[in-house]
């Protein structure tokens, strides 16, 4: 399964607007007073920047966790490394449901029973499929250990 050009699917990822905007207020809140913290920054740019971003991470968020359900994925413990090469290509709107399609793009051993694995992942509108997003997600996979 986890050879490169694999793939799998995940359960449909739901994005319901009170979540989003409760997502939204709360992070748009906490980067605001981070980046207007050194003074430099400017407001109004700044509060621009999060509103477009909030959306796409929230739905990111969503799919890391809808993967994580998945069978390939399920007997393993996740450390996320990295979320890179984000990409928007259509705003998140809410309510909506998506699907998420991942790619292994690469795996290398990490030691005794983990390895390293980079997944394209691409998330589409359901039911007209219209994309939305994709980034690459660098993971590492340790087997859980039956208690």
């Amino acid at each position: 399964m986890w050879r490169t050009g694999a793939e799998f699917g995940a359960p449909e990822v739901d994005i319901d607007a009170g979540e989003l905007a409760a997502y939204r207020l709360a992070r748009m809140s906490a980067r605001l007073v981070q980046g207007l913290a050194g003074g430099s920054a400017d407001p109004e740019q700044v509060w621009h920047a999060l509103a477009a971003s909030c959306p796409i991470d929230f739905a990111i968020s969503r799919t890391l966790a809808a993967l994580g359900r998945t069978a390939p994925m399920r007997s393993y413990t996740i450390d996320v490394l990295a979320i890179r090469r984000i990409q928007a290509f259509a705003p998140v709107e809410a309510p909506c449901s998506l699907c998420a399609e991942a790619r292994v793009l690469h795996r290398s051993d990490a030691g005794p029973d983990a390895f390293d694995s980079t997944l394209a992942v691409t998330l589409t509108r359901n039911p007209d499929g219209a994309r939305i997003a994709g980034f690459e997600l660098d993971l590492r996979l340790r087997r859980r250990v039956a208690a």
